[in-house]
């Protein structure tokens, strides 16, 4: 994503419009082409060198933020070696002073290599703490690591999505309207990544043809806003997967509140790919363990939508199927900023006891909110259909769960 001097929007009363660029703009593509041989060439270059080839590089380029934007776009597909775990600093003043008493002792080679390996000899692990440098550890420093392919015409495709979600970090709200009618692959696919990014929405039908999805973005979460906000911008490229869709966003520009429109005719090209086969690793651990267990319920985490009455749908977690008698127990699991949402589900619950929804609360979100800990210590609902866990939920708790339903 790109940093806030980086973007390049403008406003039209009191609309925020990213100002994109032309894929196929050969002056851009050039451009990108050169930050990529520059890049792909570079193994082992440090992170300074490659700032200053760049700067070279750009010197000609006639937009210098566009530049600017540009090779972060390209930056941001670049690794760098990071350092061993060690106290450099304290490392540094102990070859310092070993180096000084050298010289001191009157013992010094002449030659500068030879007085390099004099003092590497008089310092325990010299040599191999600083086989990288004597500064290894700060950011200029950092070696450039092998660069993963990365295509010419991608560099202005994720530049454009990039313009978005910078824009979106600054999101009091973000809603989405797609096609009720969509691709039921393609659905699943993107409320994958919503559960995946641990969003925080609501989701209503709008009349028979288009689901509404309302997110509420990170001015909504008093705490750890900065990385809710990070999750909002992350999920954005998982929508421009989708043939149809639009956004409308609420976000803080030039410290006024703007509004931001979008759909699919702005030709966004997300570099998503291959997300519907992807597992997280403890989601991948649960359904390897659960089968394991041989317990007679299959879990499955990529559900289609409950409705909950009225326009209100439920996007569960998991449903687990009874293989004997076919029931199926939704489970949707609440993380750190989701207190008002597992207010309003509980609520929802109380109603309608015999839905035999699931809820999974991670302890996390209990942590400073004593009166949601006892609203649900209260709760005969949640008692019953309730569990606690950390981070993730265990596949004993919600066996136990599940049997006891059963």
């Amino acid at each position: 994503m790109l940093t806030k001097d980086l973007i390049r929007a403008r406003l039209s009363g009191d609309t925020v419009k990213p100002q994109f660029v032309r894929t196929d703009d050969p002056e851009i593509l050039r451009f990108s082409e050169a930050l990529i041989l520059l890049y792909g060439e570079g193994e082992g270059t440090t992170a300074a060198e490659l700032d200053e080839a760049v700067a070279a590089l750009s010197a000609t380029f006639p937009d210098k933020k566009l530049a600017g934007g540009l090779h972060k776009t390209v930056r941001d597909r670049a690794e760098f070696s990071l350092p061993a775990d060690c106290d450099y600093p304290a490392a540094r003043v102990d070859l310092f002073r070993g180096a000084a008493a050298l010289l001191r002792s009157g013992n010094a080679p002449e030659a500068l290599e030879d007085v390099r390996a004099a003092v590497f000899a008089s310092v325990p692990d010299a040599a191999e703490t600083f086989a990288q440098g004597i500064y290894c550890d700060l950011p200029e420093c950092e070696r450039l690591l092998p660069m993963r392919k990365m295509l010419v015409r991608e560099v202005p495709e994720r530049y454009n999505v990039s313009l978005v979600q910078s824009l979106l970090l600054f999101a009091s709200k973000l809603i989405v309207t797609i096609p009720a009618k969509e691709d039921p692959a393609f659905l699943r696919r993107l409320f994958r990544y919503m559960k995946f990014f641990r969003l925080l929405f609501t989701a209503e039908m709008t009349g028979k043809d288009a689901i509404r999805l309302t997110f509420d973005g990170p001015a909504s979460v008093l705490e750890h806003s900065a990385k809710y906000g990070l999750q909002i911008a992350s999920f954005f490229p998982a929508v421009c997967q989708l043939p149809h869709w639009s956004i409308a966003a609420e976000v803080m520009w030039k410290e006024h509140p703007r509004r931001l429109k979008l759909d699919e005719s702005s030709g966004l090209v997300s570099h998503y790919s291959n997300f519907a086969a992807y597992r997280p690793e403890e989601i991948r651990m649960f359904f390897e363990y659960f089968r394991s267990s041989q317990t007679g319920w299959t879990p499955d985490d990529m559900p289609g939508w409950i409705p909950l009455g009225g326009q209100e749908l439920l996007f569960p977690d998991f449903v687990f199927r009874n293989e004997v008698s076919g029931r199926e127990c939704p489970m949707e699991l609440f993380h750190l900023w989701h207190a008002g949402q597992l207010e309003q589900r509980l609520r929802w619950c109380e109603e309608h006891p015999k839905r035999d929804l699931l809820l999974g609360v991670d302890r996390a979100l209990l942590k400073k909110d004593g009166v949601l800990k006892e609203r649900l210590e209260a709760s005969d609902y949640f008692q019953t259909h309730g569990f606690l866990f950390r981070d993730f939920p265990g596949v004993e708790k919600v066996l136990k769960l599940l049997d006891s339903l059963a």
